[in-house]
């Protein structure tokens, strides 16, 4: 399985509309540079080269649907969508308080990694999961095998703290490999894990 990095669109939901990928494939030690739904993907001899191979890449992306979001118009949306409190009992005193939570990183100590070996009529993924069977159900449906023909190895993890419930990484690398036609073996970096992993929701609450 050979070391696997994917470059990222600057905004969630962003889309490739235009790629130049001669300089990248021209370094030494790349094997591939494929196309996938989050980003473009560098399949290389080690991820130095992975990584050295993304940079080199020259992408025009179109911003996603959320880009002209801003924080407050996010915090007055979810203010606004807290019904309000009931009246107090007759005699009793009302204290009210309200509480805004930002959206928070998992953040897990290992970012998040896989091995993918697609092949025409099977395929095997090595990964750390929360949710197994769930998983192996989303990767056969992604790749278009039945479940019966994708095998999942359940690896332990480093750190997880519900990141693992997801398993985007897994359904990145199969896809990946069935693209490139050979294993690979995907890491996200930490600026991926920060920028374009599952947050933890932000929420408003009225008490």
């Amino acid at each position: 399985a050979k070391p696997t990095v994917v470059a990222r669109p600057p905004t969630l939901g962003g889309k490739v509309v235009r790629l130049d990928d001669r300089a990248a494939r021209a370094l030494p030690g790349v094997h591939a540079v494929v196309r996938v739904p989050g980003g473009v993907a560098v399949v290389a001899e080690t991820f130095h080269h992975a990584f050295n191979a993304r940079d080199a890449l020259k992408i025009k992306w179109v911003p996603g649907p959320l880009a002209s979001h801003s924080d407050a118009r996010i915090r007055s949306r979810l203010r606004a969508a807290v019904p309000p409190l009931g009246s107090p009992p007759r005699g009793s005193t009302q204290v009210e308080g309200e509480f805004e939570f930002a959206f928070v990183s998992h953040a897990p100590m290992e970012v998040l990694t896989a091995i993918a070996d697609v092949r025409a009529d099977r395929a095997e993924i090595w990964f750390s999961s929360q949710t197994p069977t769930d998983a192996r159900a989303s990767i056969a449906s992604a790749i278009g095998l039945p479940a019966a023909k994708v095998k999942v190895h359940v690896l332990r993890g480093g750190g997880s703290f519900g990141r693992r419930l997801n398993y985007d990484a897994a359904i990145e690398a199969a896809l990946i490999s069935k693209a490139a036609h050979q294993p690979v073996k995907l890491m996200w970096s930490r600026n991926d894990d920060t920028r374009h992993g599952r947050m933890r929701p932000a929420s408003h609450h009225r008490i």
